[in-house]
Formats: C-alpha cells, sequence, structure tokens
C-alpha cells in the first residue's frame, strides 16, 4: 500500500475511478458481480475522493 500512497503523493492526486485487477491488495473476495474490496483499499480510496471498480474475472 506504500507504493500506491508514494505514487500519489508523487503525482500530486488521485484519479476518482480506481479498476484493480483483482489483485490481493485490492479484492479480498472475487465474484463477477459482487466482489469483496479489500476495507483498507477502501479507507484509502475514500481518503484520496476515489471509487473503487475492480476488473471483472476472467471466464473460464
Amino acid at each position: 500500500m506504500d507504493l500506491t500512497c508514494n505514487a500519489l503523493e508523487f503525482f500530486e492526486g488521485s484519479t476518482e475511478i480506481r479498476v484493480p485487477n483483482n489483485l490481493k491488495t485490492g479484492v479480498s473476495k472475487t465474484c463477477r458481480y459482487e466482489p469483496g474490496i479489500n476495507p483498507t483499499y477502501s479507507e484509502m480510496a475514500e481518503y484520496y475522493g476515489a471509487v473503487v471498480i475492480p476488473v471483472r474475472p476472467r471466464k473460464r
């Protein structure tokens, strides 16, 4: 999480929408329709005024 925060400070801002690709840092439970967002990642996004909309997992 420190790398993300450092990058946001370096670029002096944040995007309004974060789209993680189901990495463990951002998504705690993968689901096609209702993924579980990691609480810490969600709090960080809220602090920077952003929302988290993860990518859907691929079809198998």
